[in-house]
């Protein structure tokens, strides 16, 4: 079930401060979900896939339980992985990540069927780690459009110094194309491997014309950006933000921006009164192991913030003028270390915290956490 609406009207063009988390926009409150979500392609973005030692042992299917109904009730639902998957190598933790095929397994088992591949994390292993972790999602491919389940990826390139690949995605008429790039990279082995964008004005310059090129050829253009921004800041850098904005005049209909590891706010583009392009400017911590000394009696704490993170419904629909949003819904989700000492995902919501022994040091701590991330507003900016 979709949860409650809250009606908003975007009557001028100015900048406005949305509600809050939890925020849905509608033109007219559905009757019900299912007829609400017909003729329209629903997406579902999620933040960082991280890969420490603490959340990689267990049942990772445990991991998503609690939000597999977001997940799956998506036409495709889209995560970065922020580590390299090769099945020959043990687990690794910072500051260089790998994963056996089992924890990439329980993700895309969980409904993720859209990966971004492009981080910072993505060449720790060099050349050998790019190729496993590709080989490894081709084959996922290839076994799941058996079972007409489609996954789809973007990050790794499969020849050296490819330009970097947009992906076609087709559903309901919609022609979709997705790419994820960074900015960032640890090291420098494999490089030629990696939707790599360096952050200059030329480099800038030249992949903001390939985007103006993909728009071209698409309904909807879908980028990840693994952003030149400082980890564990909740304000956006003036001169990136600048180059935001210019990825969205250039032709980006939603801009999915990572490596932070902290949730910002988000913000709906509009034309005069209809929203129709949207930028996440980091949704923060999926799962991730950073939350391994929670301080309790400091919940307000910078570090803090990296236990929780946004999952965001979108819905599109086509107008005369092309895409239109018609719902956005951003759902707080927070790394809860159960009994067993698992690592999992909750819903940060009045539902969960009543499941916790009352004055319990979690409750109160998480309780604080809720106030605190429902802070983070949207905004609605005019194109």
């Amino acid at each position: 079930m979709l949860s409650a609406t809250v009606l908003l009207t975007l009557a001028s063009c100015r900048t406005t401060s949305l509600d809050r988390p939890g925020l849905s926009v509608y033109r007219e409150e559905p009757p019900t979900a299912q007829t609400f979500l017909e003729g329209k392609l629903l997406l579902t973005f999620a933040g960082d896939i991280m890969a420490h030692s603490e959340n990689t042992r267990g049942n990772f299917s445990c991991i998503y339980a609690d939000i597999q109904d977001l997940v799956r009730q998506a036409d495709f639902s889209f995560a970065n992985l922020e580590t390299s998957v090769d099945d020959s190598k043990d687990y690794s933790s910072y500051p260089r990540f790998n994963v056996k095929e089992e924890y990439a397994d329980a993700a895309i088992n969980a409904g993720f069927s859209v990966f971004s591949l492009a981080n910072n994390h993505s060449n720790d292993f060099g050349k050998q780690g790019l190729e496993q972790t590709r080989k490894y999602f081709e084959k996922k491919q290839m076994l799941l459009s058996q079972q007409n389940r489609p996954l789809y990826f973007s990050g790794i390139k499969k020849t050296k110094n490819d330009p970097v690949e947009f992906i076609l995605i087709e559903k309901k008429g919609w022609k979709i194309m997705f790419a994820a790039v960074t900015e960032i990279l640890n090291q420098t082995s494999g490089i030629e491997y990696v939707n790599f964008i360096s952050p200059t004005e030329k480099k800038r310059a030249q992949f903001l014309e390939l985007v103006r090129q993909k728009k071209s050829e698409c309904d909807l253009l879908i980028l990840s950006l693994h952003c030149a921004e400082e980890e564990y800041v909740l304000t956006i850098a003036e001169n990136q933000k600048k180059f935001y904005h210019s990825l969205i005049e250039a032709g980006v209909d939603v801009l999915w921006i990572n490596h932070p590891h902290v949730s910002k706010e988000w913000e709906l583009v509009s034309t005069g009164e209809i929203p129709r392009k949207i930028i996440f400017y980091s949704m923060g911590n999926t799962i991730s192991g950073q939350r391994r000394n929670p301080d309790f009696s400091n919940p307000q704490g910078i570090r803090e913030y990296t236990g929780d993170g946004l999952v965001a419904q979108v819905a599109f629909e086509k107008d005369s003028s092309g895409a239109r949003i018609s719902w956005v819904n951003p759902v707080l989700v927070t790394t809860l270390i159960d009994s067993e000492n698992y690592f999992v995902i909750r819903k940060l919501n009045d539902e969960f915290l009543n499941t916790l022994e009352d004055n319990s040091k979690w409750k109160n701590y998480l309780s604080e956490r809720k106030k605190i991330m429902e802070k983070i507003k949207g905004k609605n900016r005019c194109q």
